[in-house]
């Protein structure tokens, strides 16, 4: 009978498993080793992040394509210099595992969706940009989907380095030296987390896909 990091290791390989619910099981186990940096971690991927949290390095720096509202056009494509496309580019997602999975599913088809930015990063991108009109961001899906398979790549490591360690106890057997152990580990966390985006950059790039009909589908809309 394999152990609670056992199974966690193999529920986080299924990719049938849903991240949120990964997340709930790795919750509960966070809690019982009282591992409180992994546990704060899985608690903000869940429930999403506050604006002023910091945030895991795969959820910074995504790159989407920037779009402006010109009456008569609808959408398009903000007419911005090569130079500045890459800048104004760039965003960054704290909504909740949850809200990040039904956006994926709801988005398949098309490819991606539009996201609403922040006030203060809409003010910033007009003055960069010299546009007055509603700004908002083409977020394609595998930016999305590089999010999901980071955290689920995070959990991944984290439990089985809980079994590297020799953490297979029941929970209920858990001793305090064990728990030491435990959190000696929690202190890999970022570095588990560096490791996953690269991996799932990767991932995500071997799988992807033509989105063909995404800004032909979402250009127009209001």
């Amino acid at each position: 009978m394999s152990s609670a990091a056992e199974t966690l290791c193999e529920h986080a390989r299924d990719e049938q498993e849903r991240v949120s619910d990964l997340l709930s099981r790795a919750i509960n186990f966070a809690a019982i080793l009282r591992q409180k940096p992994v546990t704060n971690w899985l608690k903000q991927e869940l429930g999403g992040f506050a604006p002023e949290a910091d945030l895991p390095c795969y959820r910074q720096h995504l790159h989407g394509t920037l779009v402006a509202w010109m009456p008569g056009q609808g959408w398009i494509e903000a007419p911005v210099s090569n130079e500045m496309r890459a800048e104004v580019s760039e965003f960054e997602l704290r909504e909740g595992i949850r809200e990040l999975e039904r956006a994926y599913e709801r988005n398949r088809r098309s490819g991606g969706q539009r996201l609403d930015l922040p006030e203060a990063r809409v003010q910033e991108l007009r003055a960069k940009t010299q546009l007055d009109t509603r700004l908002n961001m083409a977020v394609p899906n595998d930016a999305i989907g590089q999010i999901l398979e980071s955290v689920r790549l995070v959990v991944g490591m984290w439990a089985q380095s809980l079994v590297d360690a020799g953490l297979t106890k029941e929970p209920s057997q858990f001793t305090a030296e064990d728990r030491q152990s435990a959190e000696a580990l929690s202190a890999k966390l970022t570095e588990y987390m560096e490791q996953a985006s690269e991996q799932a950059v990767e991932r995500m790039a071997a799988m992807k896909t033509k989105q063909g009909g995404f800004f032909s589908r979402m250009f127009g809309r209001a």
